[in-house]
């Protein structure tokens, strides 16, 4: 196994400047849209809309390689993408194409609603607890490669904190952009 090993799963989280804007009715056309365009990277499949739930998944659109969702969990409202297989070779390269897929539906997703999302914070989260254990030592094998991806991507200099959540939790990282790291 290469080290640092391939995740399985990851997610990577851009956040709504102004939450209170999102017409969430609206996504679903949307993705549908999406889906008959082909406007992503990887095969899409269908749209399955949370919207009933508090504080949950929102509308998810469903693919087999990746999923994107406009969601609110923890009231945080924000584009989520998750990765869940067919990864690169490399961890390095796995986050690259994570957050370069993030970024091209978050600028398409601005044209089409109207969003406006937050560039200087991201959140990620490795959903892989095998390979990647929520602990100190996992979390300073990865930031490295978070950070050099991030700023690669995104060509700004990037910081990056490891979320301190449960340790059965994924590890997760908060990533910003310019500024201190809070």
């Amino acid at each position: 196994m290469t080290y640092p090993p391939i995740p399985q799963r990851l997610t990577v989280k851009r956040f709504l400047e102004r939450p209170k804007t999102l017409e969430r009715v609206a996504v679903v056309p949307v993705f549908h849209r999406w889906i008959q365009e082909q406007a992503t990277p990887e095969l899409l499949i269908d749209v399955a809309d949370y919207r009933h739930i508090a504080n949950g998944p929102g509308v998810i659109l469903v693919g087999y390689q990746a999923d994107y969702g406009l969601e609110q969990t923890e009231g945080r409202p924000g584009l989520l993408y998750r990765r869940k297989r067919d990864f690169p070779p490399t961890l390095l390269e796995s986050l690259q194409q994570a957050f370069r897929h993030l970024a091209q539906a978050e600028q398409r997703l601005s044209q089409d609603l109207d969003l406006v999302f937050r560039p200087q914070e991201l959140e990620l989260a490795l959903v892989d607890r095998l390979r990647y254990p929520n602990t100190s030592a996992a979390a300073d094998t990865v930031a490295p490669s978070v950070v050099q991806a991030a700023q690669a991507v995104f060509d700004a200099p990037a910081q990056v904190r490891r979320v301190d959540n449960d340790p059965r939790e994924a590890l997760a990282f908060h990533i910003l952009f310019g500024g201190d790291v809070r």
